[in-house]
């Protein structure tokens, strides 16, 4: 671009970056964050797939200290009143991580 003799040049100043761009960088730095998460995840997801689909005992093959530790798993992962929520979580901290992974990334 040519300047008129006596003219000073236009100033330019660099694009900010779009908060699209810092919530995208926020994302994957959470990301990367839970990447060790997200293997475990898969790993234990590819193990399940080797397990057989009927279970090892029925329920009422269960003794009765065996029902109770079932009923204490389920309760860990559910809550108690089996409504998703565990025991000291908000309910906005509940579900799946896998459901909602890619939830907050723009489209």
């Amino acid at each position: 671009m040519r300047v008129p003799a006596g003219a000073s040049p236009p100033i330019t100043v660099p694009p900010r970056p779009s908060a699209a761009a810092g919530t995208m960088a926020e994302s994957d730095a959470l990301e990367e964050q839970f990447a060790g998460v997200d293997a475990l995840i898969a790993q234990a997801e590819a193990e399940a797939l080797q397990l057989p689909e009927k279970p090892a005992a029925t329920a009422e093959e269960l003794t009765e200290q065996e029902r109770r530790e079932v009923e204490s798993a389920i309760g860990l992962i559910y809550g108690e009143d089996r409504r998703g929520v565990r025991p000291g979580m908000p309910r906005e901290h509940t579900g799946s991580r896998l459901r909602h992974r890619h939830a907050h990334r723009p489209r």
